[in-house]
């Protein structure tokens, strides 16, 4: 439909190619036709309805690329279990509750933990959205317990480890760079390549600073700071070769 609308709209706006004559009568200012609106829903709409204006919805508010495809693919699970044609005002609670413990228990694989919670976290935006549109009277989600899962600890390297992978990566100043600052920081790998080499201070290799910040990461999250114990004039020396080995812009990123 975009495509449609918008040769359509090319059509009456651009000089005609093959009928000159029709250049002045074509250029002539015409009213855009209206766009058709989905009916408001209400109460009494399928949950089968709901799939546009929700995305709608989910697009309009500055949701990321992925947290759309995620919440309107588990609007699909959704919808396949309560029935396409299931009124708004016939869902209950226990659906709702019963819908997650069909995911967790009924199907083929059970889902990770992180991905439970996205769909109690989606249960509570979409019912949210149901609610403040004044579609539904209720939040239907507002009682459910959202339990985020604990990340698992990290591996952590043994000395003679840290010695041989420090050994092994200082044949390329790249390599050495990357695996000292990862060591110093415990950076995560998009933290890492998120940096620039605008971010990286040799005002003074005497005195390197002992705290550094990191920008924002591109899907939206928020800025922070890592503290390190520089190693000295090596460390200096190692990140300063990187430099004079790359492009000589400080927008360039330290890793790709």
């Amino acid at each position: 439909m975009p495509q449609s609308r918008q040769a359509a709209h090319d059509s009456a706006e651009q000089p005609s190619l093959f009928f000159p004559e029709a250049t002045a009568e074509s250029a002539a200012p015409q009213r855009a036709p209206a766009l058709v609106q989905p009916a408001p829903l209400t109460a009494s709409a399928s949950i089968g309805a709901c799939a546009l204006p929700y995305a709608d919805y989910l697009r309009r508010t500055d949701h990321s690329v992925y947290t759309v495809t995620c919440f309107l693919s588990d609007l699909r699970l959704l919808t396949e279990f309560l029935g396409r044609e299931t009124p708004l005002r016939a869902i209950s609670r226990q659906m709702l509750a019963d819908w997650l413990v069909h995911l967790r228990m009924d199907r083929g694989t059970r889902p990770a933990p992180k991905t439970m919670s996205r769909r109690v976290t989606f249960l509570k935006n979409f019912f949210g959205w149901l609610a403040r549109e004044s579609v539904l009277p209720v939040d239907l989600a507002a009682n459910i317990t959202l339990s985020r899962p604990l990340p698992p600890l990290p591996e952590l390297l043994f000395e003679d480890e840290v010695r041989r992978l420090e050994a092994a990566a200082a044949a390329d100043v790249r390599c050495h760079t990357l695996v000292m600052l990862l060591l110093a920081t415990g950076l995560k790998k998009e933290e890492v390549t998120g940096l620039r080499l605008q971010d990286v201070d040799l005002a003074n290799p005497a005195h390197p600073p002992s705290r550094s910040t990191f920008p924002a990461r591109p899907s939206g999250g928020a800025s922070g700071a890592w503290n390190c114990r520089p190693r000295g004039r090596q460390s200096i020396c190692t990140i300063s070769s990187a430099i004079a080995r790359g492009n000589g812009s400080s927008s360039a990123p330290i890793a790709t």
